[in-house]
């Protein structure tokens, strides 16, 4: 906006206060009385020291829950990520490598880790975070132990509906512990 708009249109805003404050006073609606009654004063503070304290203490618990659900919500979306990334390679592969399903469940345990380290810190319930490992240690169990291994090379091909299946059940556990996350925040 240029320079000379911006002084027009201050201008306009002034000369219109200027009008109403001229009609205003022309017909007496200023009129101040100058007398203090002690207690409606008193009153009056003390409800205002009481609305400000509520509001200052709504204001911190705001934050608080804010700054929680911040921190809750992207240690879930990285869950989330690693495990999708995961899911992907077994649904694109016939075949993988017995270290990248270490590896990849060792990192998701890590952050299924830190996340109930918060819900206990925060006294949260965690029944979704403990269901939620209990099917991530159910699907680990299904690839490193079930499924035929030769080489360090874990054969998907003929288990793939399966695998499906189990990992359709911990995206839902995870879209409910997101649900319960923000019912809990």
């Amino acid at each position: 906006m240029k320079k000379g708009s911006n002084i027009f249109i201050n201008l306009i805003f002034f000369l219109g206060g200027c009008l109403i404050t001229y009609f205003a006073l022309q017909y007496s609606y200023f009129n101040i009385n100058t007398e203090v009654n002690v207690v409606e004063t008193l009153l009056s503070l003390i409800i205002a020291l009481i609305g400000l304290y509520i509001a200052i203490s709504i204001q911190k618990k705001y934050n608080k829950n804010q700054s929680l659900h911040s921190i809750v919500q992207s240690k879930m979306d990285n869950i989330w990520n690693g495990f999708s990334i995961f899911d992907n390679q077994l649904n694109d592969q016939n075949t993988i490598q017995l270290k990248i399903v270490t590896k990849s469940f060792k990192s998701l345990y890590k952050e299924l880790n830190n996340l109930k380290i918060v819900f206990t810190t925060f006294n949260l319930n965690a029944t979704c975070i403990n269901k939620l490992e209990k099917s991530m240690e159910a699907f680990d169990t299904l690839i490193t132990s079930d499924l035929p291994i030769s080489n360090n090379v874990i054969k998907l091909s003929n288990h793939k509906t399966v695998i499906k299946d189990q990992s359709n059940l911990i995206h839902q556990d995870i879209v409910n512990s997101l649900k319960e996350i923000n019912d809990i925040l």
